[in-house]
């Protein structure tokens, strides 16, 4: 990714835009050496494939679980030396201090935790609490961290209010500077449709089916793990009452007809985790 993005670069004097996907925090974990033995833990027997194991019933082991940690921990590390050579091909250009640039993730990964690998699942922290890293031009406000969550979509309207674009009309999304209740919205692999907001502490998550809705509180203040859901339908009044509104709205459609898969690439989605 790092030498196409270069090579493309390296001629360009206008104002750019660039989308990179690096896709090395993901399955099959199998960081380049030496990531692949910077962390411990590492044990040859488990492979690479974690979510496959997992559905296939094998029991998850502190050692398994040990072993794809320092995977996925080395695909991180190797992924944030390649960003490093990124800035630094931006440096010597004399392009990284008037950029806007901003390092995000559309999930994590389960690695064990609740008894799930992969993702497309239950919408725990693990798949939701995400990296973000906002270098506004100028390095303004450089070194600032903020605690309160905030969503992805606001990575679209901050880039377009940063580089002074108006949003385009209708649209959800709000720059991350702008405080604003958040939710997360998905379809999981079972065909649930999963929406969970915060206020503060609180996380409310809604899961509704043919069958009902069922909703789940944590409190992430006392119980950073999820593993103490409040079930007496108490607490968190507000984002209730907003769950109950965003319920009522109506939701965007695809009427695309469904596409059809070939068989590689079926394969290739079901190592990956979106076809369960």
């Amino acid at each position: 990714v790092r030498t196409a993005f270069v090579d493309w670069f390296r001629e360009r004097r206008d104002r750019l835009f660039v989308f990179m996907n690096i896709f090395d925090p993901h399955e099959p974990y199998a960081p380049p050496h030496p990531y692949d033995t910077l962390f411990p833990g590492r044990d040859e027997r488990f492979g690479t494939l974690f979510t496959p194991l997992v559905n296939a019933g094998t029991a998850i082991t502190p050692e398994m679980q040990a072993h794809f940690v320092s995977q996925y921990d080395g695909e991180i590390a190797y992924s944030d030396h390649v960003l490093g050579a990124i800035f630094a091909d931006l440096k010597r250009a004399g392009r990284y201090d008037g950029a806007l640039v901003i390092v995000t993730s559309d999930h994590g990964e389960m690695l064990g935790e609740h008894g799930l690998a992969g993702h497309g699942l239950a919408p725990f922290e693990e798949l939701l609490h995400v990296p973000l890293i906002v270098k506004y031009p100028g390095n303004v406000r450089g070194g600032e961290r903020v605690a309160r969550h905030v969503s992805t979509l606001g990575v679209f309207a901050t880039v377009l209010t940063t580089v002074g674009v108006p949003l385009p009309s209708g649209t959800d999304a709000r720059p991350l500077d702008e405080d604003h209740p958040v939710w997360a919205e998905d379809i999981n692999w079972l065909g649930r449709r999963v929406r969970v907001g915060y206020d503060g502490s609180w996380k409310l998550v809604s899961v509704a089916s043919a069958t009902g809705t069922t909703t789940e509180l944590y409190d992430l203040a006392s119980d950073p793990a999820e593993t103490r859901p409040a079930r007496d339908g108490t607490g968190a009044q507000d984002l209730r009452a907003a769950l109950r509104a965003f319920d009522g709205a109506e939701r965007p459609t695809n009427p695309a007809p469904a596409p059809v898969i070939d068989p590689e690439r079926e394969l290739k989605l079901r190592e990956l985790g979106y076809i369960q």
